[in-house]
């Protein structure tokens, strides 16, 4: 255990890999609250392009993992950044347009054998279970 523990430690994430998670704890220290509504970062560009999604399971929900397979499966022109909304939710945020329609064009997606639902939504929209 304690090596796993020493392991851990030393686990960090590039500045490259940290700025492309946004956790939900990310989110409740810089003043965003939980609620049904998310909101977008303040120093964010305005040109946003978002995706949410629902995971049908009971699994914890690794955000790494969810990362690293869409990023191979929908191979974006600019990739995208990935924020937990918490309740087995994810945002999906892409800045452009064209690679959501080729995401939702390629439905139906799961992760880990479990169907994902995906909805495109606007910055004022709720986000609903």
């Amino acid at each position: 255990m304690e090596k796993l523990m020493g392991s851990w430690e030393k686990l960090s994430l590039s500045e490259s890999e940290g700025s492309k998670f946004a956790t939900r704890d990310d989110q409740e220290a810089e003043g965003q609250s939980e609620g049904s509504k998310f909101a977008i970062r303040d120093d964010q560009e305005a040109e946003e392009h978002l995706l949410a999604a629902k995971f049908l399971t009971r699994r914890v929900l690794n955000m790494e993992a969810i990362a690293k397979t869409f990023t191979l499966l929908w191979k974006t022109r600019k990739g995208f950044e990935i924020r937990d909304m918490g309740d087995h939710r994810v945002m999906f945020v892409f800045p452009e347009a064209l690679d959501i329609d080729r995401v939702l064009m390629g439905e139906p997606w799961t992760f880990d054998r479990h169907l994902v639902l995906l909805e495109r939504m606007k910055r004022s929209m709720p986000l609903k279970s």
